[in-house]
């Protein structure tokens, strides 16, 4: 990449632009469904619904594997490290270790985004309760 070439786009500010549209597609149908009158037309749109929503849990999995480098990726990031959360504290336990695995990783990549320069939190308060070596970023840095 040469100093001329535009800096990548933030794959979690993407990301987001791709939740934006599913999402508002999701409300359309979730209008159509409850909105018609036919049967058939009711179900066409659960099934648009179910399948919107399955494509957002998708996304959200995914959003987990990448650090933002973008406003707009942290902030999608913080939203989608909260809906972990909720999501960790009403879940059974066959789903427990997979939605706290993805909260910790949208934890150190919005850590990794805000630590610039001479911002970051000091060592000895890092080593208590999140250390760099539990990183689960660190294993794809290449």
């Amino acid at each position: 990449m040469s100093p001329h070439d535009p800096a990548p786009a933030c794959p979690l500010a993407a990301l987001l632009a791709e939740a934006l549209v599913l999402i508002e597609r999701r409300s359309a149908a979730d209008v159509a469904m409850r909105d018609a009158v036919e049967a058939w037309k009711v179900g066409a749109a659960r099934r648009a619904v179910e399948e919107i929503s399955a494509t957002l849990e998708h996304l959200a999995a995914r959003a987990c594997d990448h650090r933002p480098t973008s406003r707009e990726g942290a902030l999608f990031a913080i939203v989608l490290a909260a809906a972990e959360a909720d999501a960790l504290a009403t879940c059974d336990d066959t789903q427990s270790e997979r939605v706290h695995r993805r909260l910790r990783r949208h934890l150190y990549a919005l850590r990794a985004f805000l630590e610039t320069g001479d911002t970051r939190v000091p060592a000895p308060v890092s080593a208590y309760w999140m250390r760099a070596e539990t990183d689960p970023h660190a294993a794809l840095a290449g």
